[in-house]
């Protein structure tokens, strides 16, 4: 087999550990100019050289075929990993965190943690500039972050702020209502935390127009177009202060059909896939023209139970329904075979995975004795609401486990922006849904679990268990990871017990693309950087 494998989760767990980002002293980051762009690889497993000079007329645009329509290209008002993987080239964080975990200046140069870690000073770069001209200024990022903070979407990676002072113009101070600034710089590394244009944004905003439609950031490519279920156009931005991108610039194809994403690549439509079909990896791997890469992922697949909806406020029946999950047959059927079972609610490459052994083992008979003590001796009928064909292939599995215990399980596919709508409103009873893993636990699993977590950033089991937040308030008191991981795998093991999630599998990690391109920066969560993304 020709597919090169990357192991980047041990690393990244070294690299987190090792620096000490969860640390309040000291001052963190550097000058260097070069180090704010993101690198790249020239293979995805090695680290890449430079960026292109040329001029665009040089270069070449990349076609990336993805299967995830984005919903909102504006920073604070998505929660999808299409959006995500889009917004991450049109914008900036302050900080950028790359694949191995470390974290290196971007719009920020340097910052400090004052000596009670309730604030850090924060030192921006001042030859940059906005899409449309404009400089960026300090203004900007305290109008981002608070912006942020009020905003139902994203708000938990900035939950650790009080607020956000302007020193001068190339200066702030984030000020904390909890001394964890270590954990607040790791938060804000990801796309949510990306810094928009102050004077442009409330400017769109008085007009009655949306930035997600209209969006201009400091990225290393400017925003063309978005024809929803179609495409979006970027163009490299000839006035980045990074690292240029190496390429003339991206179009995100959207290609929902697992079969057709893989033609795509072999008729050359497609430069890169970014989600590959399971039942096609042989047939890629064994194309000379093209190239498999594989490498750990942090993802997670899981089986939502809405703890507003009778009868799963039951334990009872919760615990009878995870007796009903046959992992080896879901993964065999949604994944062919090429993913690993999952036991414990956070997933393999997540800095607080247990392995945890299965409590719910395979068992229908299990499952109709545990119905018969809720009360529900002959079943029920429930409906599942899925997104994406490898998860209405799970659902099909599900449905066929569920009927042997008499749950008629109704099984409604819907789009993306339906679907994330209609589960953040509570309307479905079980949800087949995922999540990736975050650096930092409170913006990984917390919005997830966390009872003051809202549905739209991930509690849409609507758990409001106590017990759960006090897990989590006690591990943030803790300045070491190493410290806190124990109270972590306590919280998942209680989470199992009361089976109030039950979690699937987490799938290999799997890209492909045409001979000769290079470039591609792998993270372990998906969201892939592809600013040096050529052809050799």
């Amino acid at each position: 087999m020709k597919g090169k494998v990357l192991r980047t989760i041990a690393a990244f767990l070294c690299i987190i550990i090792g620096v000490g980002i969860f640390a309040g002293c000291g001052t963190t980051g550097t000058t260097d100019p070069a180090a704010p762009a993101p690198g790249g690889t020239t293979d995805p497993a090695a680290p890449a050289p430079g960026g292109s000079t040329g001029s665009t007329a040089e270069l070449r645009v990349i076609t990336i075929a993805t299967n995830r329509n984005p919903v909102n290209l504006d920073p604070h008002n998505q929660a999808d990993m299409g959006s995500e993987a889009i917004i991450r080239h049109i914008y900036n964080s302050l900080i950028h965190r790359t694949p191995d975990g470390g974290l290196h200046p971007n719009l920020a140069k340097e910052w400090e943690y004052a000596d009670d870690n309730m604030s850090i000073t924060v030192y921006l770069r001042d030859d940059v500039t906005w899409h449309n001209g404009d400089p960026f200024t300090a203004e900007d990022v305290k109008f981002s972050y608070e912006r942020q903070l009020r905003l139902p979407l994203e708000r938990q990676y900035v939950a650790l702020m009080d607020d956000c002072t302007v020193i001068d113009p190339h200066t702030v101070r984030i000020n904390l209502h909890t001394p964890a600034p270590g954990v607040f710089m790791t938060n804000i590394t990801g796309a949510s935390s990306n810094i928009v244009p102050k004077d442009y944004t409330e400017k769109m905003e008085a007009e009655g127009k949306a930035l997600g439609e209209h969006p201009i950031g400091t990225g290393p490519y400017k925003f063309v177009s978005f024809t929803p279920n179609d495409q979006v156009v970027l163009v490299r931005n000839e006035d980045y202060f990074g690292i240029p991108a190496a390429n003339a610039g991206l179009t995100f194809k959207i290609i929902v059909d697992d079969a057709a994403r893989t033609i795509a690549l072999e008729t050359g439509d497609a430069d890169f896939v970014v989600e590959v079909p399971s039942a096609d990896v042989d047939r890629i791997d064994n194309d000379p023209t093209l190239e498999l890469y594989t490498f750990e992922s942090a993802w997670m697949e899981y089986v939502c139970l809405n703890q507003t909806k009778a009868p799963f406020d039951n334990i009872l029946v919760r615990q009878a329904i995870a007796h009903l999950v046959d992992r080896e047959a879901i993964i065999a059927v949604a994944e062919n075979g090429r993913a690993k079972p999952l036991y414990t609610p956070a997933g393999h490459g997540d800095m607080t995975y247990v392995d945890l052994p299965n409590l719910y083992p395979y068992d229908v008979e299990k499952a109709k004795e545990l119905l018969a003590q809720a009360g529900y001796p002959n079943g029920f009928e429930a409906e599942a609401v899925t997104v994406l064909p490898h998860r209405e292939r799970i659902a099909v599995v599900l449905q066929q486990s569920f009927e042997q215990a008499g749950i008629n399980l109704i099984i409604t596919p819907k789009e993306m922006a339906d679907y994330l709508e209609y589960t953040a409103r509570g309307d479905h009873e079980i949800m087949l849904g995922s999540r990736n893993t975050a650096p930092e636990p409170e913006s990984g699993i917390g919005p997830l679990y966390r009872s003051t977590s809202s549905p739209d950033v991930g509690n849409r089991w609507f758990l409001r268990d106590t017990k759960i937040d006090e897990y989590f308030d006690a591990a943030l008191l803790l300045v070491d990871l190493a410290e806190r991981q124990p109270i972590y795998h306590q919280m998942h093991r209680y989470i199992m017990e009361q089976a109030y999630t039950l979690p699937l599998y987490t799938r290999d990690g799997m890209v492909a693309y045409r001979s000769g391109l290079v470039g591609a920066e792998i993270f372990p969560f998906g969201a892939h950087f592809y600013t040096q993304l050529h052809y050799e």
